[in-house]
């Protein structure tokens, strides 16, 4: 493969990542369900697991946390062909509506992005909290 294609290939899914994190804080539903396929997989740091319309419904209907801050670090990208794997370090800042107290978790993550169509999409995010 092209290192030239792989590098751009990896800016793209980086770019897409991005506008998903700030559509779910800003609980843009249209724009996260264009970027999740179909079968989309969110396995949350806990071991909480939940498919596409779950996720989107707990935004949709206002959900249980309010979203204040994700944030990844040291986000690597490994491109093969149409499918990019991404991991490395996330934080995530939330306060649980049932709660007054926000909490921030650190993790680990690895999210899978199909291109389809000219356009990349995420097909699964999992994460574990970070060792000490």
């Amino acid at each position: 493969m092209d290192p030239n294609t792989d590098a751009a290939a990896a800016r793209e899914v980086l770019a897409a990542d991005d506008r998903r994190r700030a559509a779910t804080m800003a609980g843009d539903l249209a724009t996260l369900e264009a970027m999740m396929s179909e079968g989309f997989t969110y396995t949350h740091f806990n071991g909480f697991r939940e498919g596409r319309e779950a996720y989107l419904g707990r935004i949709r209907d206002g959900g249980a946390v309010e979203y204040i801050a994700l944030d990844r670090r040291d986000g690597q990208v490994r491109v093969f062909g149409d499918v990019a794997l991404v991991d490395g370090l996330a934080s995530m800042a939330y306060r649980l509506l049932s709660e007054t107290e926000p909490q921030t978790v650190h993790s680990l993550y690895l999210a899978v992005w199909r291109r389809a169509g000219g356009a990349w999409r995420i097909e699964a995010y999992a994460s574990t909290q970070e060792g000490e």
